[in-house]
């Protein structure tokens, strides 16, 4: 089974992205924010990771660039970018 990391701050999209992987199969991990990402990433390995690039704390582009530093394992790195509007909303 696959296994996937869901990054997004939105906490329904997260929820919905979430349920739906679950559904099709996969088993799936979610994190809040950047922050959450890397310590999820640090404590164990996934196929894929699904990452929104405005997050408050630490957005997308930033996880990526901790990557080499943050001792996870990236021995088969995917990731996928999702972003739905031009400009972040930090509420």
């Amino acid at each position: 089974m696959s296994s996937i990391l869901v990054v997004e701050d939105d906490r329904s999209t997260r929820q919905l992205l979430t349920g739906l992987l679950k559904t099709a199969g996969f088993s799936v991990t979610s994190a809040k924010d950047g922050v959450d990402a890397l310590k999820r990433l640090r404590a164990g390995s996934y196929d894929l990771m699904l990452l929104d690039v405005w997050m408050p704390k630490m957005n997308g582009l930033d996880v990526l660039a901790a990557l080499p530093k943050c001792g996870a394992d990236l021995s088969q790195p995917k990731c996928r970018f999702a972003k739905a509007r031009p400009e972040p909303d930090f509420r």
